[in-house]
């Protein structure tokens, strides 16, 4: 048995123990697949997202998620993939999920001038590319208002312990997102606008329409 001909689980082991993949490995699509898909795992499809955008990621996951060199001066990205995992449930509606957050954080990215980054994937597909500023109105104030209200109920607190979510998780979506003006639509391109009626069911209507009406306008 070649070393191209075997299991995908001993490629794999072998990988691990720091030899080579043969270049005409036959399942390297299915192990892409496993890699995309696995609902735990989102450093490809952020990988993926910043490819997109000719971002540099950042590796270190211990600030942002990647750099933008502009004129030769470098802006920090924050990348939010999400995936729509069939079932009609939970559609893609451009959600940007900040994990942990609190109002010092939030200076911190105004101050920063983070650029963002949101994609939407249907399974292993990539549907849709938007990039716009943090500092946008639309979207600064919608973080402003949901890391306040948030700070507010945790301090609260409830004697029960129900009905109190401890972490501060802000998350703007479509319906902020499309009151920015200026949102540079990465993909797909006006040519390629049949991927959103192809994959329709993923999404949101204000996503889908969002998207359709800024790429036809």
């Amino acid at each position: 048995m070649s070393k191209s001909t075997r299991p995908l689980h001993a490629a794999m082991l072998d990988y691990a123990l720091g030899l080579p993949p043969d270049p005409n490995y036959k399942h390297f699509e299915e192990l892409l697949r496993i890699v995309m898909l696995d609902k735990n795992f989102s450093s490809a499809k952020e990988d993926i997202s910043c490819y997109l955008a000719n971002v540099i990621p950042n590796k270190e996951k211990h600030d942002y998620d990647g750099i933008l060199r502009i004129g030769g001066k470098h802006r920090p990205v924050e990348v939010k993939p999400t995936t729509y995992w069939g079932g009609g449930k939970r559609r893609l509606n451009m959600k940007c999920a900040f994990a942990d957050y609190n109002k010092e954080r939030l200076e911190r990215d105004i101050a920063a001038n983070v650029r963002m980054v949101v994609t939407g994937f249907n399974g292993t597909r990539l549907i849709y590319g938007v990039a716009f500023d943090f500092n946008a109105p639309p979207f600064l104030n919608a973080m402003r208002e949901q890391t306040e209200s948030m700070t507010v109920k945790n301090k609260k607190g409830n004697p029960s312990g129900r009905g109190v979510n401890p972490r501060i998780i802000p998350a703007p979506t479509v319906r902020d997102i499309s009151q920015i003006k200026d949102v540079e639509i990465l993909y797909p391109s006006k040519d390629e606008i049949g991927v959103l009626d192809d994959h329709k069911d993923a999404m949101t209507r204000d996503t889908y329409n969002f998207l359709k009406q800024r790429l036809c306008a």
